[in-house]
């Protein structure tokens, strides 16, 4: 699945309605963080800044002073958002959604409910852009989202449209019979948080190779495991980090990627990440011997079972004066290790 950055995105403090735009900000930082980290295929639309000036929204601070005025009541300036914007665009790769490989010609296409755009040539482009990922989906089994806001309408909103349509004909046929009718649902995410729900944690945590993958990983784990099972909480990017030694001890003992003990792994951390761990956690002694927890600064050592048999893994991790945790390493029972953070 692939997920479609449209320049409304980006803009969406100055077309939509509500109050939501320090949320939307934050949502914006991360998205940026989480591709720049991660393997999340998120792409920008083809020429986006290029349209973006066509339509009169160059990503500047005099164009988003309308949306961010300044003063002590403003969180973000224009200036900053403009910058954030403009790192968005030149780091994440574009993606052309023209199809090099049929001409179609449609008799009928329709977007349910009608979508709102910024004018009339906007919503040629945008409709150009849905019937292609129609086609995409009907004769390449390609599946794409997008991020996207309605002029209009409530700002971080998310909506599904349905896309219908009849192909009249197409080149090459391939014995395709006409005419053909297509149908398929396409999601706009006005926030992040909305997309980060539809991703599966597991999936990008057995692809993760490195400590920003697999901070992205978990961190999307957390968010679905919380939405799902303790809606009223919530965690942020900042709430944890990733220790020097971390990534490495998953791979020494097998929790890694598709190796033995990696979903049991990814479950344990994950839990107790969000505050509910699957098993009780203690504190990390100095010796087997001693009643004193391990303490480096203002960090406090803990530990947790993964599994109780073979080798009896366990996680270990610090937590600061503030609660935000660091993960140190998996290790044997028999280690009694816990790595520097």
């Amino acid at each position: 699945m692939t997920a479609v950055i449209k320049f409304e995105y980006l803009i969406s403090p100055l077309i939509c309605t509500g109050k939501h735009v320090d949320d939307h900000v934050n949502g914006m930082r991360l998205l940026k963080e989480m591709v720049s980290s991660s393997n999340v295929n998120i792409k920008c639309e083809a020429s986006i800044l290029e349209n973006m000036t066509a339509a009169g929204y160059y990503p500047c601070a005099k164009v988003l002073s309308a949306a961010f005025p300044g003063g002590d009541e403003c969180v973000h300036g224009a200036q900053d958002v403009a910058k954030l914007i403009n790192n968005i665009i030149r780091e994440i790769e574009e993606c052309s959604m023209e199809m090099s490989t049929h001409v179609i010609e449609w008799e009928k296409f329709i977007v349910d409910p009608i979508i709102q755009t910024i004018s009339d040539e906007r919503r040629e482009y945008v409709n150009s852009f849905l019937k292609n990922i129609l086609s995409r989906k009907e004769l390449l089994k390609e599946n794409f989202s997008m991020f996207y806001s309605q002029r209009n309408e409530m700002l971080c909103q998310s909506q599904k449209f349905v896309l219908n349509g009849i192909i009249k004909d197409v080149y090459p046929s391939n014995g395709i019979k006409l005419p053909l009718s297509v149908s398929n649902d396409i999601m706009a995410y006005g926030n992040l948080n909305d997309f980060i729900q539809s991703v599966d944690g597991y999936s990008l945590y057995m692809i993760a190779d490195n400590p920003s993958s697999l901070k992205c990983a978990l961190f999307c784990g957390c968010v679905s495991f919380l939405n799902k099972n303790h809606p009223n909480e919530s965690i942020e990017w900042d709430d944890f980090k990733i220790g020097d030694d971390f990534y490495d001890s998953l791979v020494r003992n097998q929790g890694a990627k598709g190796q033995e003990f990696s979903s049991v792994v990814y479950e344990t951390i994950i839990h107790a990440l969000c505050r509910h761990p699957k098993n009780e956690v203690k504190a990390f002694r100095v010796s087997a011997d001693s009643p004193d927890q391990r303490i480096v600064g203002d960090l406090k050592g803990f530990r947790t079972h993964i599994t109780s048999r073979h080798q009896a893994l366990r996680l270990m991790f610090w937590v600061d004066s503030s609660r935000i945790i660091t993960l140190a390493n998996i290790g044997p029972k028999f280690e009694e290790t816990i790595s520097l953070p």
